[in-house]
């Protein structure tokens, strides 16, 4: 009868320690060292100091290169060319209708006037009498009232008048006279024997209200 012979594979000890060395690296050879998030820029901080720029108004466009300016009041001061002037607050600049006139100034009604008054400034020669004579002439005669100053080194003349107004096709008035009118005028001499004038006409009431201004406008005049 033939016997089955049965053969034993033999581990070692130390082949057994090495295998299970080898079994513990493979996780750490496959997975590898992991990469920290990438890092998110922080926000940078105003230098001491330092001011955030500001928005452009909507609608207003600034020169180029130069910063955007806020509309003021319509006063402002005006120059010609030899004499300078502040334009009250409260009076509007208004388109001149003729190229003789330097500037237009409309004045707002007085409470229960009926229109505005208006300012305009012309640049001519002759006489401060002669000038007056004819606005007397406007005015049906009546007497002005004149005073004499100097004003920052500037001999002024101012003159005011009140009555019945004919302005006349010329100077671009209603036809007829205008009764219950005023005028305050100013007379400028500058160099050469020229003048300014400023002439405001209106309604007496308003006329009057705008005194106070129409001084304030006087003594501002100076040489550019």
């Amino acid at each position: 009868m033939a016997t089955k012979s049965h053969s034993k594979l033999s581990i070692t000890p130390i082949a057994l320690a090495l295998a299970l060395l080898g079994a513990a690296a493979i996780p750490f050879a496959c997975d590898g060292p992991s990469e920290p998030p990438p890092a998110l820029p922080k926000p940078a901080l105003p230098r001491p100091g330092a001011t955030a720029p500001l928005a452009q108004p909507t609608g207003q466009t600034a020169p180029h290169g130069a910063a955007p300016t806020e509309r003021g009041p319509a006063a402002a001061p005006a120059e010609g060319e030899s004499l300078r002037w502040t334009v009250p607050a409260a009076w509007t600049v208004a388109p001149n209708p003729s190229t003789m006139r330097k500037a237009t100034y409309k004045i707002a009604k007085a409470a229960g006037g009926t229109e505005d008054a208006e300012c305009f400034v012309i640049m001519a020669g002759g006489t401060a009498e002669a000038n007056v004579q004819r606005w007397e002439g406007q005015f049906g005669g009546s007497k002005a009232k004149l005073d004499k100053k100097t004003v920052n080194g500037i001999e002024v003349t101012i003159v005011e008048i009140e009555g019945s107004f004919n302005a006349g096709p010329m100077m671009g008035g209603a036809a007829g006279p205008r009764p219950d009118f005023a005028m305050l005028a100013v007379i400028a001499a500058v160099a050469n024997g020229e003048s300014y004038f400023f002439k405001l006409t209106g309604e007496k009431k308003t006329v009057l209200a705008a005194r106070a201004d129409f001084d304030k406008l006087v003594g501002s005049f100076a040489r550019p």
